[in-house]
């Protein structure tokens, strides 16, 4: 059975849903910190009890920045989840008013553990990617299981040694011909 709050080493494809519950102004300080505040990426961690995440894989945001659109919508068409899995859950959804966060698998590098959600953290829901559909068929025929072969038959690096162990002598003796009819 799968743990929504247990990451494992290889998890992918995986979004997890979080309602935020801080002010305008904690999350502009989690958005955009000054100096003396911890960088973006260690104050989202901080959010699901982690020292830091991949920031790039994660989104923090009030739903009324995507207006119309909804919420519902945005992990459908934004995210790349499956309708079939959203609609169950999309009143709930179009309910939410306020700030959430959506982490993807990616975020948590190779982290195992268990995330320990703070006070202002709570998650809405876990949903997976939908994946592409791939599906593999048998090669048309037997040439294009072998190795490329191009018509040149195998070389043999004992050969090739041998031939110019014999010709070296040779191709020395007509370079020697040549410069002594030249120099003379």
């Amino acid at each position: 059975m799968f743990d929504p709050m247990e990451l494992s080493k290889n998890e992918a494809g995986v979004l997890r849903l979080f309602r935020i519950d801080l002010s305008d102004e904690d999350i502009e300080a989690i958005l955009t910190p000054k100096a003396d505040l911890p960088p973006k990426a260690a104050a989202i961690a901080q959010l699901v009890g982690l020292d830091w995440i991949d920031d790039q894989y994660a989104e923090l945001f009030h739903t009324d920045d995507l207006g119309e659109m909804g919420l519902a919508t945005y992990l459908v068409q934004g995210q790349g989840i499956p309708s079939s899995t959203i609609e169950p859950d999309r009143l709930k959804l179009t309910q939410i008013d306020g700030y959430v966060l959506i982490l993807l698998s990616k975020a948590f590098e190779d982290f195992t553990g268990e995330l320990a959600l703070n006070r202002a953290t709570t998650l809405i829901d876990v949903y997976t990617e939908e994946g592409m559909d791939i599906s593999f068929e048998p090669l048309p025929s037997r040439s294009a299981t072998e190795a490329a072969n191009l018509g040149a038959p195998p070389v043999n690096s004992h050969l090739v040694a041998l031939k110019a162990m014999l010709l070296f002598p040779f191709a020395c003796a007509l370079i020697g011909i040549i410069l002594w009819l030249l120099l003379r």
